[in-house]
């Protein structure tokens, strides 16, 4: 308080009036086609990835979340992912009329990044399987075309709007949770038949590219898109 009075009064209002012009640009920057486009997309995403307002009930919750669940909790009986798949393909299909010199506005848009980085990360998992898979396996696994064709149209729009920079740090935090081995429960009990520690897979590859080379970040996406 004893400062602030010690600055002459004209000094502080200069000051404070500049600091409010200031605030005003800031908070009324011009409308950019980049806005627009996004908020394009919010419309064509209600109820799948944003909220959804209905008239005289409230407020819908998006089905992302609760597709995603579904997914995760489920990837071992068929179809358990098959909601999940739809809106993500409806999501890229939404963002591909977008500007390329949007692509780093829409980049920092918390719910695509969050749906890129899910997606992306599910069907590399699905794809390994529940563990170390043998050499001569097919690094597709068990996801059939459409699937595939999914995971590329997903990894093409993470480099339209992200960079590659974070695409080869998110393949290793990826990486870093694939299994080596199943682990077997006995039957009828809660009890690990081989539970001590597995090796480490960079361990077992020797190195991060013999690594990548069998997982689903490999895959020539040319025949895919």
């Amino acid at each position: 308080m004893n400062l602030l009075n010690n600055i002459p009064k004209p000094l502080l209002v200069i000051s404070v009036f500049v600091l409010g012009i200031a605030f005003i640009v800031y908070t009324n920057r011009p409308h950019s086609i980049c806005d627009t486009q996004l908020e394009n997309f919010k419309e064509l995403e209600k109820g799948y990835l944003y909220p959804l307002s209905i008239k005289n009930a409230g407020t819908r919750a998006p089905i992302y979340d609760r597709a995603f669940a579904s997914c995760r909790d489920g990837q071992g009986s068929a179809g358990a992912c098959l909601e999940y798949f739809k809106i993500l393909s409806k999501m890229i299909a939404d963002l591909d009329p977008i500007a390329s010199t949007c692509g780093e506005f829409f980049g920092e848009n918390g719910v695509i990044r969050k749906s890129l980085i899910e997606g992306m990360r599910t069907l590399v998992l699905i794809a390994w399987g529940e563990e170390l898979p043998d050499k001569e396996a097919k690094v597709s696994g068990r996801l059939d075309t459409t699937e595939l064709s999914l995971f590329c149209n997903l990894r093409a729009t993470w480099l339209k709007y992200l960079n590659k920079e974070s695409f080869e740090s998110f393949k290793d935090s990826v990486v870093a949770e694939l299994p080596t081995k199943k682990f077997e429960m006995k039957e009828g009990a809660r009890v690990c038949t081989n539970c001590e520690t597995p090796p480490k897979l960079l361990e077992v590859m020797g190195s991060r590219e013999e690594l990548l080379k069998h997982t689903l970040f490999s895959i020539n996406c040319y025949s895919y898109h």
